[in-house]
């Protein structure tokens, strides 16, 4: 009888082990899949704090313009790696590809804020709106550069007419400012983009940024007429360029959604945006073309 209870003992602790080690194999198996799932996450570095410094942190703020580009890789990317924005002391905007993060110099912020101030010495709202709007510009192309580079995207052009378009495609779409384009003129301005600049095609940086600002604004009037009627207005530009421009516009966004699938997650707000394809586009004439290099080719 004592020799079957212990048989029966020592059966049940060889279950009960069997069970634990089950049990401890599920939850590492959950541990594992949660860390391999994990999302990598985008945030923002602030190096610096003066006074001057952080009354620009907090227009950019009330702008919510750090907030909107976190949400958006939340709702939509699987990014690769974790990716910060760092606010220093630099002379330049710079990308460290091996680190994934991306320098941005606060200097280049207050030399925005003091044109705007000289340009708009007695409207705060609208030189805080232009402001913000031109920065969050300068960091949604410092983010396509990410992009390209994490996920080894082909760039079939030039890289700044692409980034460009991914710039607007963005902002038309996930911010409601009326400044966009006022923004683009400020943006590009102060951007530094010399080191983008092709000698062979345009004569300087002046040329080349009023071609890359009539690229944006076509795309702009592609999706948004009423956003930009005054704009066009100044450009006289002829009707028929709206048409064309809602090509444009439709054939940039699918070319990005193209490039960028892959790494989308399944309910993301890309699908959204291709839903509302303009009644005049007819895929057709979109299809295998590639992104205009001139103004003049639109």
């Amino acid at each position: 009888m004592f020799r079957l209870r212990l048989c029966f003992l020592m059966s049940r602790r060889v279950v009960v082990r069997g069970i634990m080690r089950g049990v401890l194999r599920g939850l590492v198996v959950v541990f594992l899949g949660l860390n391999h799932t994990l999302a990598a996450e985008l945030s923002f570095r602030w190096e610096t704090s003066i006074p001057e410094n952080d009354n620009l942190r907090e227009v950019l703020s009330a702008h919510q313009v750090e907030i909107r580009l976190q949400t958006f890789v939340k709702v939509n990317l699987q990014l690769k790696a974790d990716t910060e924005f760092v606010i220093h002391q630099g002379g330049e905007p710079f990308f460290d590809a091996r680190e994934n993060r991306v320098y941005l110099p606060y200097s280049l912020f207050l030399e925005l804020h003091e044109r705007l101030v000289e340009r708009y010495p007695e409207q705060l709202l609208v030189r805080e709106n232009i402001f913000s709007a031109a920065v969050e510009q300068l960091i949604w192309f410092q983010f396509a550069r990410v992009l390209v580079s994490q996920y080894a995207l082909p760039v079939s052009g030039l890289e700044a007419y692409a980034l460009d378009d991914f710039v607007v495609l963005m902002l038309l779409n996930l911010s409601d400012t009326p400044y966009l384009l006022d923004a683009a003129e400020e943006y590009l301005l102060v951007d530094h983009s010399s080191s983008l600049l092709q000698r062979d095609r345009f004569q300087n940086e002046i040329e080349f940024d009023k071609a890359r600002y009539h690229m944006m604004v076509c795309t702009t009037v592609g999706k948004d007429y009423l956003r930009s009627e005054e704009v066009l207005k100044d450009l006289a530009w002829e009707p028929e360029r709206h048409e064309r421009c809602q090509t444009l516009y439709w054939q940039k966004l699918k070319q990005w959604y193209a490039s960028l699938a892959p790494y989308l997650k399944e309910d993301n707000q890309l699908l959204l945006w291709l839903s509302h394809k303009p009644s005049t586009v007819d895929d057709a004439t979109t299809t295998n073309k590639s992104t205009p290099s001139t103004q003049e080719e639109y």
